[in-house]
């Protein structure tokens, strides 16, 4: 009974939070629910956000993930952000992350980042 209690005390406190990463500046947030964003809210992990706000747009995670290894073309360009393990990365080598429209979440452990793609009309 007490485990179920901590258990839904946590997810309910994890809903309500907000983040604010590390880096540049503190303009980057992400949480698990954004209110008048349905949409942000769709995508659930027990480690990464269901949504990031980076230069003004809002970005939802999605189930893809992309390889990213040793990283060492470039692909993915660190934007200096970091949120505990995760650090937040740029797409470059698609149309869709060159126009801003998808970036990447990787945890220091992995060699892979979970997807993450802009959200119009949640800005």
């Amino acid at each position: 009974m007490a485990y179920l209690a901590v258990t839904t005390g946590l997810n309910l406190w994890r809903e309500q939070r907000v983040d604010t990463w590390s880096g540049p500046d503190a303009t980057v947030t992400s949480g698990q629910r954004l209110d008048g964003c349905p949409a942000a809210s769709e995508f659930r992990d027990p480690i990464f956000p269901a949504w990031v706000r980076f230069e003004g747009a809002i970005y939802g995670g999605t189930p893809a993930i992309r390889p990213v290894g040793s990283n060492l073309d470039n692909a993915y360009p660190v934007t200096g952000y970091r949120l505990g393990s995760l650090s937040l990365m740029r797409v470059a080598n698609t149309p869709e992350g060159q126009a801003g429209r998808q970036i990447l979440l990787k945890l220091d452990s992995s060699l892979t980042g979970q997807l993450y793609v802009r959200l119009p009309g949640c800005e």
